[in-house]
């Protein structure tokens, strides 16, 4: 009796809906626990990056999915920002996929949505789209079964990011998994704006303090633009300062790809000076606020953040931020750079009042400057009829100790006459003048002295003069005179001082001839290549201490570049001269070099040629000796005697 009123039927069905309560209570379970965990892992510390990562892990072991993956959309095609299942070599993470027809409705209607695979999904159209591959193309790759698609929409409900998941199991993703998938998306991207825009503001809380420590508004704004860039990752940057109405770059630049379409209305990137109303969003930043703008173009959206900075309705600059794709996803924008701009403006306000603490203060200046000279009064035999305090404190020399004496005692020998001169000369003519001259110090140093000569009346032959010491800008000058004439990895000449040396001895008269040898190392590349250039910068170090070995006393040898080296010998008699320099120089460098514990074997090919004073050019005996070097290298020789040329014009 198996009626449906019976016990046993009445049994059956309880039982049935025992199964099923069970199994809804287990799944219930199971989603709770599911969300709990996720939930768990959106709470963690840590960055925005880390964030995404440890998510896209969870979702992959919590639903099994076995390629999780946050996409950006970048203009027709997706592009992979963060993923758990794929490689990280994937192409997808560069050049990205053409999207599905699923996603592209996705985008289109917002809406999360799941779907199944055909056990055996075939490809449509071509394999790749130019360097897209198609993203049906990883479904029938990695066997794919189901996938669903959660959009993260922008600040202003624009799809730029998907969270996209694939899994090799047949069944579809349930409703209630996808209601519980869409509220992480949602949380996920809530609280990845939340990290981003606190990583931003701490950036700029332990940066921005830089910008105030600014006295000129050039560098300030300079470092703001760098500041500002790297906060929003803007691909191109401009800043323009703003006075009486107009606008002057301080700051244009790019950072994958320079702007080219100024020309058609876009920010005026590589422009010069224009009225600050033609500047782009320039109403819209009368109010004080940054504003994010797009500006719609023939290659699709661009968003343009344009941040003034100064009083409310006149700005003092206008900082660009442009993106010519997407940003990226929930990157700190117009919030960021509301405080970013309130910073600058205090900087800006702050360097203003030092400039004018720094003109109110422009006669103290010059008067404390004064104070701190060297001041003396010499009469017609350069005696000191006065002498300031500062010489006691700053060449140890008491101004009691003096007066009566000659100033040339104090000054060195080389000098003495044309500073007795200058000084005759400013009493005869009445007219100031400036020189430079070395002081003898009381503690027995040289120092340099810069004296400022003013007559103090032409009838009494008497000179004011006041003297700054300027030992470390001569030393500087001194220094820089020798990097302009010297190579500064090994200390030899450089092509400039050869040439200029080279000029020199072909004009100049006198007997013999000038000869020059043009040398080139062998294997040199090769040394690069394998130790790379510290190795090459080492070579290059022993070379030249070797080839110094190889001159005569008044030749010159120069490193012009690379591993060429020249030398300039002067007084020539015979060719034989020219050719000993040679052998020597092919000699030294046969020797192995020690570099890094292992013996490198590096010759050399040198050429020659031999010029007459007064009748060779250095660019005639240059190319001449160049070609001999390239003669000996193509013969194998280290030194090809039969190419040295007697050059005559």
């Amino acid at each position: 009796m198996g009626g449906e009123g019976t016990p046993h039927a009445v049994e059956e069905a309880l039982r049935e809906q025992l199964r099923l309560a069970m199994l809804s209570a287990q799944s219930a379970f199971q989603d709770s626990a599911r969300l709990i965990r996720l939930l768990t892992i959106l709470g963690h510390p840590g960055t925005p990056e880390d964030l995404v990562e440890e998510t896209l892990i969870t979702l992959s072991a919590v639903f099994q999915i076995d390629v999780a993956s946050v996409v950006r959309v970048v203009k027709d095609h997706l592009v992979v920002t963060a993923s758990c299942g794929l490689p990280e070599d994937d192409p997808a993470f560069v050049v990205g996929w053409v999207p599905s027809p699923t996603t592209r409705e996705v985008l289109r209607t917002g809406r999360a949505t799941n779907r199944q695979f055909p056990s055996s999904p075939e490809a449509t159209g071509p394999e790749a789209a130019g360097p897209l591959s198609k993203e049906e193309d990883l479904v029938r790759q990695l066997g794919l079964r189901s996938a669903a698609w959660l959009p993260l929409p922008g600040d202003d409900d624009r799809i730029d990011h998907l969270l996209i998941l694939y899994r090799r199991r047949e069944d579809a993703f349930t409703r209630t998994e996808m209601e519980l998938l869409d509220s992480v998306a949602s949380r996920l991207l809530l609280v990845v704006q939340a990290r981003r825009r606190a990583v931003a503001m701490e950036r700029l809380a332990r940066t921005s303090h830089a910008l105030s420590q600014h006295r000129r508004i050039g560098p300030l704004l300079r470092d703001a633009t760098r500041l500002l860039r790297e906060l929003v990752a803007a691909e191109r940057m401009a800043t323009f300062s703003i006075t009486n109405g107009h606008a002057l770059p301080v700051v244009q630049a790019a950072r994958d790809r320079p702007g080219t379409d100024g020309a058609n209305g876009d920010p005026p990137w590589d422009l010069g000076g224009c009225p600050a109303e033609q500047l782009p969003g320039w109403d819209d930043v009368l109010d004080g606020s940054p504003h994010l703008l797009r500006v719609e173009r023939p290659g699709g959206i661009r968003h343009l953040l344009v941040v003034p900075a100064g009083s409310r309705g006149s700005p003092d600059a206008v900082l660009y931020a442009d993106w010519t794709d997407l940003p990226p996803m929930m990157l700190p924008t117009v919030e960021t750079a509301a405080i970013f701009a309130t910073t600058l403006t205090a900087a800006m306000q702050n360097a203003a009042l030092y400039r004018a603490l720094s003109a109110s203060e422009t006669s103290l200046r010059a008067i404390t400057d004064s104070i701190s000279d060297l001041i003396a009064v010499v009469d017609g035999s350069c005696r000191f009829l006065y002498a300031s305090a500062s010489y006691d404190r700053a060449v140890d020399h008491t101004p009691g100790s003096l007066i009566g004496r000659s100033l040339l005692d104090l000054v060195e020998t080389e000098d003495r006459i044309p500073l007795r001169n200058a000084l005759h000369t400013s009493m005869a003519t009445a007219s100031p003048s400036m020189i430079e001259y070395r002081l003898l110090t009381g503690d027995g140093r040289v120092v340099w002295a810069e004296s400022q000569l003013r007559p103090a009346a032409l009838s009494d032959r008497r000179v004011v003069m006041s003297t700054r010491l300027v030992n470390e800008r001569r030393l500087r000058e001194d220094e820089l005179r020798h990097q302009a004439l010297h190579d500064p990895l090994t200390g030899l000449a450089n092509r400039a001082s050869a040439t200029k040396r080279l000029e020199e001895v072909l004009s100049a008269d006198g007997p013999g001839e000038i000869g020059l040898l043009f040398c080139d190392l062998n294997k040199f590349k090769q040394v690069n290549d394998r130790l790379g250039h510290a190795a090459g910068d080492a070579l290059l170090q022993e070379v030249a201490d070797r080839l110094r070995r190889c001159t005569r006393t008044g030749d010159l040898i120069a490193r012009l570049g690379g591993d060429e080296f020249v030398f300039i010998l002067d007084g020539i008699t015979t060719l034989d001269e020219v050719m000993e320099v040679g052998r020597r120089v092919a000699q030294v460098l046969r020797r192995p070099f020690l570099l890094g514990g292992e013996a490198l074997e590096v010759s050399a090919s040198v050429g020659a040629s031999v010029g007459r004073r007064g009748e060779a050019s250095p660019a005639k005996m240059m190319s001449s000796a160049d070609a001999a070097m390239y003669a000996a290298k193509r013969s194998g020789s280290q030194l090809d005697l039969s190419s040295v040329t007697r050059v005559v014009g």
